[in-house]
């Protein structure tokens, strides 16, 4: 599994889950399980699973990730499974438009 920690996040989280491991122990995308997109202890487990499981390493990677997680991922899409299966059909787009429109402001 991909290994990041804090460091590697942009965004501000809460940091309010009882134990910091809680979340690691989830296994695979599960479709009962609601992501927190606002709670750290939540996301960060997450993308290093979803990075793990398309073999990504580059935490230029797990930013974009977190980006688009955090500013394009509909509210109706909070379950783990339900996540992971939008960010399989969807983030590429995401990339590409974010660097459309950085290549469009120079």
């Amino acid at each position: 599994m991909s290994n990041f920690n804090r460091r590697s996040l942009r965004y501000e989280y809460r940091w309010t889950t009882i134990k910091e491991n809680d979340n690691t122990k989830i296994i695979g995308f599960p479709e009962d399980k609601l992501l927190d997109i606002n709670e750290g202890y939540e996301v960060l487990p997450f993308i290093n699973k979803y990075m793990s499981s398309r073999k990504w390493a580059y935490e230029s990677t797990f930013q974009n990730i977190e980006q688009t997680i955090r500013e394009y991922l509909p509210e109706n899409i909070r379950v783990h499974k339900a996540v992971k299966e939008w960010l399989d059909g969807n983030f590429r787009f995401f990339q590409l438009k974010d660097r459309d429109s950085s290549a469009s402001s120079i």
